[in-house]
């Protein structure tokens, strides 16, 4: 644009106007190639990640009960690694990986004229501080809809498992008034979080819009007063433009990034639980004898209650034991903590 206003209108020079269209137009499917290649590398990257927790994550769901009280949807972590590789390949990180450029579009912006480059600087901080307005208004609402969502998927679990009870006690009205009321959160909370967000996305992207004209009209009075020329003008304007376009897209993209790091942090927390296996030491099964000395078992959901305490036997190969007692005295915990399924205390 810069080339046009100030050469190719003054000179009338067609091949000059032939030229730089091809020029830019090769400019564009440089700049096509490389978007299209960045997409494909991030969705690469959301598969790589996706591959090297997959197993870890089917760890957790088959093993989750065996440790701790399963509440909710015993898929969420599957859930939630698909919310995160969904992200990735997505256009939210590739706005993320923008933001660098933005100090040199502000540095060319500079030298342009300084009165266009503190424009351009006092845009970037108004929008980051909308970005963090928009993390403020946000995040509460979107951890508050992720619990309501959790809370009435429970229900619903619950009802389905109880279906026949709540048919034979005639509670289908309370329970679907129950369910209406936690749906009812859920959707409230996530409208809020969605409210909030376009908002501040559509206030964002007039201010870009402001923020362009003004530049515009500064431009224009740098050109009466002869300092800069009429081609600057839409040059800057263009700088502008893209200096801020990282940063809308950033705050269009909020939503999912939140999304996906409260994913990211409950992956963390389950998977401590189920850290890496180490290589260990084969030994070779029990086959003469087997003894338990000073055992100790309870229940992974209540670490605070033995189960079975003090237990000593030895028992040798051919031999037939039963374990009696009266119910819930521990015998299946026994039996458990011999199978390795539950963990010794």
């Amino acid at each position: 644009m810069l080339e046009i206003y100030d050469r190719v209108i003054p000179s009338k020079s067609i091949p000059t106007l032939i030229a730089l269209l091809l020029l830019v137009a090769a400019i564009y499917g440089f700049s096509s190639l490389f978007d299209a290649l960045r997409t494909r590398i991030l969705a690469r990257v959301a598969s790589l990640l996706d591959q090297f927790l997959c197993q870890r994550v089917f760890a957790v769901i088959i093993g989750a009960s065996l440790r701790t009280r399963i509440e909710g949807d015993a898929l969420k972590p599957a859930h939630e690694l698909d919310q995160i590789r969904n992200f990735l390949s997505s256009p939210g990180p590739a706005a993320l990986f923008d933001l660098p450029w933005m100090p040199i579009y502000l540095f060319i912006c500079y030298l342009m004229h300084p009165m266009i480059g503190w424009l351009a600087i006092g845009s970037v901080l108004l929008l980051i501080f909308l970005t963090l307005m928009t993390d403020l208004f946000t995040r509460s609402r979107m951890q508050e809809s992720s619990r309501h969502l959790a809370e009435r998927n429970r229900f619903g679990e619950s009802a389905h498992a109880n279906s026949e009870v709540i048919a034979a006690m005639a509670m289908q009205e309370v329970t679907a008034s129950r369910w209406l009321s936690a749906h009812t959160h859920y959707a409230s909370q996530q409208r809020s979080a969605g409210d909030a967000t376009s908002m501040l996305m559509s206030f964002s992207k007039n201010v870009r819009l402001m923020i362009q004209s003004g530049s515009l009209a500064l431009g224009a009075y740098l050109v009466i007063i002869g300092d800069l020329t009429g081609g600057m003008i839409i040059a800057a304007s263009i700088l502008i433009s893209r200096t801020l376009a990282p940063i809308e897209q950033v705050i269009a993209n909020w939503r999912a990034m939140l999304a996906a790091r409260q994913s990211w942090k409950h992956l963390q927390t389950v998977m401590q639980m189920f850290p890496q296996e180490q290589e260990r030491t084969s030994l070779p099964p029990p086959c003469k004898s087997l003894a338990l000395e000073n055992v100790f078992v309870s229940p992974p959901a209540s670490m605070h209650m033995m189960a079975v305490q003090n237990v000593n036997f030895r028992v040798n190969a051919g031999s037939v034991v039963g374990i009696i007692g009266p119910s819930a005295s521990g015998k299946s915990s026994l039996v458990r903590a011999i199978a390795s399924v539950w963990p010794l205390a």
